[in-house]
């Protein structure tokens, strides 16, 4: 026979009030930006480089081969903008 456990909780909080849950959703925080698939060759010690950084920060290789290109066109455009100043 299963038995039932009780919410219980043990020692002194003061007086608690309940509060209505603020936060959002988590589907409506998720920040993707609209992608596109495309093939890419690149070399074989490339992809295996990114291979293992990926492997050491327990990510795919795709997404961090993705974030470098990002980065790189962030700061191109970045140091675009200050020198059109």
């Amino acid at each position: 026979m299963k038995t039932r456990t009780k919410n219980i909780i043990e020692g002194t909080f003061g007086k608690m009030r309940k509060i209505s849950n603020f936060l959002p959703k988590p589907e409506d925080i998720v920040l993707k930006k609209p992608v596109e698939k495309i093939s890419l060759t690149l070399d074989v010690d490339t992809i295996d480089f990114f291979k293992r950084k990926a492997r050491r920060s327990d990510t795919t290789y795709q997404d961090m081969i993705r974030l470098f290109i990002q980065k790189h066109v962030e700061a191109i455009v970045r140091e675009k903008l200050t020198v059109d100043r």
